[in-house]
């Protein structure tokens, strides 16, 4: 319940710029309340309140902090970036993750960083980079999980079925948004309508209009 969890957050603070780290909470509180209000925000729509979340996180961290978080850090900073229409700032903030994610080492963020710099890339209407991005993202993917570099699942996955569709492989768009409906979406009730809304616009383009129908009633 994420109006629950926004609630719970708020009894601590309503307003992180007012936080004064170690003086109100120690850092470590502070970034773990302040990054659950921003994701909890984020779900509710409030982008806001989780742009100034997300901000506050990455200007107010620890040089301590370790490579990951700082990356995903940046990554949140991103997505809530692109969702209000801040393209040169949503590509700065993925590719400050792509950068904290090489150096950490991690597999996981290094998918997420270069797939998301590839979906701000794709947004901005540059297909070649986005394209690159996404291959980068696949290689990594099947380097750290041994499985076909097409595996992508989740957001990330319907992504670069959102760059197959842009370059006109209907098909294979389908397919990709099909696995992470199956895979992943059908946990998540946003997700899953966002996918169907998906197939619907497919189907459309394949002059399928009953199958559309059902796909966007079921959204």
């Amino acid at each position: 319940d994420y109006s629950r969890g926004i609630r719970i957050c708020n009894e601590f603070t309503t307003d992180p710029r007012k936080l004064v780290v170690d003086r109100d909470f120690p850092v470590d509180f502070a970034h773990s309340l302040v990054g659950n209000l921003g994701l909890f925000s984020l779900a509710k729509g409030r982008l806001k309140d989780s742009k100034i979340c997300f901000e506050w996180q990455a200007t107010n961290h620890k040089p301590s902090v370790d490579r990951v978080r700082q990356a995903t850090m940046h990554r949140n900073c991103s997505e809530v970036y692109w969702l209000i229409g801040q393209l040169r700032r949503a590509h700065h903030a993925a590719s400050a993750a792509v950068r904290e994610a090489g150096y950490s080492k991690d597999g996981s963020e290094r998918i997420n960083a270069s797939g998301y710099r590839a979906f701000v890339d794709l947004l901005a209407g540059n297909v070649s980079a986005a394209n690159n991005g996404f291959r980068k993202a696949h290689k990594i993917y099947s380097k750290f999980t041994g499985k076909p570099q097409h595996g992508l699942i989740g957001n990330l996955g319907v992504f670069h079925a959102l760059l197959l569709h842009r370059a006109g492989k209907i098909y294979s768009a389908g397919e990709h948004i099909e696995v992470n409906l199956e895979k992943w979406a059908r946990r998540f009730e946003r997700d899953q309508s966002f996918c169907n809304v998906l197939l619907a616009d497919l189907s459309c383009e394949r002059q399928l209009l009953e199958p559309a129908k059902a796909l966007l009633k079921s959204a």
